[in-house]
């Protein structure tokens, strides 16, 4: 059930989906660890009686709030939670992963490619997996997805559009702050994306991933629903960051076509619009009256191999470490680390960050800083990954199942001397020889 209300002249989007006692009515006794049953829980939502009490807070209603809050009910079907998520409006995102049958929501799928391409100045390489496919998922098909399983585990409540202006320790609870009153949770966790951006630690990397991404129609067909355009680098300049485009074409007509840039800064020119229309003349050969916007999604994403900090509220998501540091996929990641927290939660013990092994950390640290610093490099050492490897084995790679052997095989297709100094630059720094 959705209740538009209106509380102190901002507008809030109340989602409950929390049970009743056995007669139906609400109940208002108090559990025996101090907080409401989730039928007072359920009424306080969706009468905006603040303050308000929960076994479980979850700060953030995206992709990892909610995949939390799912996991939580299947491990402790009896703890109550409430999720807070600071959304006012729809969510345009698309995520995309591929899939080792660790696919939460099957039924959000979009669109599912076997078959990628990397595209450069010099040629197309091809790659396969046809048993674990490139899957897409809206954020909003995601949504309507997880608030399913929520309603019929009858403990959770979700307020949408409310901002948290403050969380703070009080003795055994943490206490929110929020435009409509307090949320009191003895376990408060916090999934709202990316933290402040401190500076960078001596040794370590971090680029920005900014990309902005149109939904295009078409009015003649032209796009090859087999193949998704993993990177086009024949958009990138030649004293440029990384740029690329990415398509994911869903039907002859539509696709997503996105244009994606790795900088080390978040600022600079932003003329990602009229990269992606002069790509859809250059590639297909469409003119401005065949083709029409019908969506469009945005955003920035912190890819760095510096650890995610320990804060006082437990992390979950990207503000965990769930962005893989040289690819910025997420999606997979969250989905595991949701299940590892509500264990740590189910078991009393410290909600665990996201660490990878040491092999993974290395080659990421090292593939991000050359990146950095020799991005007219990028467009053929993806071409030898996508191009020289396997299928299979790039996919293992790139969603963590790599053997050492794999590892191997990896880097004896790699440019030797472009990495050996992108290793050589990383550790020196690390051991504070040469200024950062």
């Amino acid at each position: 059930m959705v209740l538009p209300r209106k509380c102190g002249g901002a507008k809030h989007t109340l989602s409950m989906t929390l049970g009743t006692d056995p007669s139906g009515t609400a109940t208002t006794t108090a559990s025996a660890k101090g907080t409401p049953q989730r039928g007072f829980l359920r009424r306080a939502v969706r009468e905006n009686i603040f303050p308000v009490a929960a076994d479980i807070a979850i700060l953030g209603g995206g992709c990892a709030g909610l995949a939390t809050a799912v996991a939580l009910h299947r491990l402790l079907p009896d703890q109550s939670v409430v999720v807070l998520d600071g959304r006012t409006g729809p969510d345009p995102r698309t995520w995309c992963f591929w899939d080792q049958g660790e696919n939460p929501v099957p039924e959000a799928v979009t669109g599912t490619w076997d078959q990628w391409e990397i595209r450069t100045s010099t040629g197309t390489s091809i790659g396969s997996d046809p048993h674990h496919p490139y899957r897409m998922i809206h954020a909003a098909d995601y949504r309507q997805a997880m608030t399913r399983r929520l309603t019929h585990t009858g403990a959770a409540a979700t307020v949408a559009g409310l901002h948290i202006a403050d969380v703070r320790q009080e003795s055994n609870s943490f206490v929110t702050s929020t435009a409509l009153g307090t949320v009191t949770a003895p376990t408060t966790l916090d999934g709202r994306g990316p933290a402040h951006l401190d500076p960078v630690p001596e040794g370590r990397t971090r680029l920005q991933q900014r990309f902005l991404g149109l939904w295009v129609h078409t009015t003649k067909p032209v796009f090859d629903t087999s193949t998704v355009t993993l990177m086009d680098f024949t958009v990138q300049a030649p004293n440029g960051p990384v740029q690329f485009m990415y398509v994911l074409p869903v039907s002859p007509t539509d696709a997503l076509v996105e244009c994606t840039e790795f900088r080390p800064d978040s600022h600079g020119d932003e003329p990602f619009r009229n990269v992606i229309n002069s790509y859809l003349t250059s590639r297909w050969g469409l003119q401005a009256h065949e083709w029409e916007v019908t969506a469009q999604e945005a955003g920035n994403i912190p890819m760095t191999d510096t650890p995610p900090a320990r804060g006082s509220v437990p992390a979950i998501g990207v503000r965990a470490g769930a962005t893989r540091p040289s690819t910025g996929y997420a999606f997979t990641r969250i989905q595991q680390h949701a299940t590892r927290t509500a264990e740590a939660i189910r078991d009393g013990s410290p909600v665990p960050l996201i660490t990878d092994s040491w092999r993974t950390r290395l080659l990421d640290a090292i593939f991000l800083r050359f990146l950095r610093d020799q991005p007219e490099h990028a467009p053929d050492t993806f071409q030898r990954l996508f191009g020289r490897l396997p299928g299979p084995l790039t996919v293992r790679f790139l969603t963590e199942h790599s053997t050492v052997l794999d590892e191997l095989r990896i880097i004896a297709v790699l440019p030797k001397r472009r990495f050996i100094r992108a290793a050589w630059t990383t550790f020196l720094e690390r051991l504070r020889l040469v200024p950062a």
